[in-house]
């Protein structure tokens, strides 16, 4: 159940197991308009969820949660995928530019 409607703002999602508050932001963004806006700057990815997919660019891979915004840089090595810490965007185009093309020559 949702405790505040206003749009893109955080809301109350229950607690974690430590008993502390957790808060959930959604991005209202659907999957067609993510992959769409992926195909468009030419990034591959796979989904590995209705909700998860993996983007890759250059050396890395990104985990990330389309409804959410929440994404992890992911350590390959060996084909063996292990997330890191998860962080939060506002939306795929924040998250692509802000995290994944952080620094690069444009």
């Amino acid at each position: 159940m949702r405790a505040m409607t206003n749009d893109n703002k955080y809301y109350y999602a229950g607690r974690n197991s430590k008993g502390e508050p957790k808060f959930r932001r959604d991005t209202k963004e659907s999957s067609e308009e993510v992959e769409s806006y992926l195909k468009s700057k030419g990034y591959e990815f796979e989904w590995r969820t209705p909700y998860m997919m993996r983007i890759f660019h250059k050396h890395m891979a990104y985990t990330y949660y389309y409804t959410t915004g929440k994404w992890s840089a992911v350590k390959t090595h060996f084909k063996s995928y292990k997330s890191l810490k998860t962080y939060s965007s506002n939306g795929i185009e924040d998250f692509i530019t802000r995290f994944v093309e952080r620094g690069e020559k444009k």
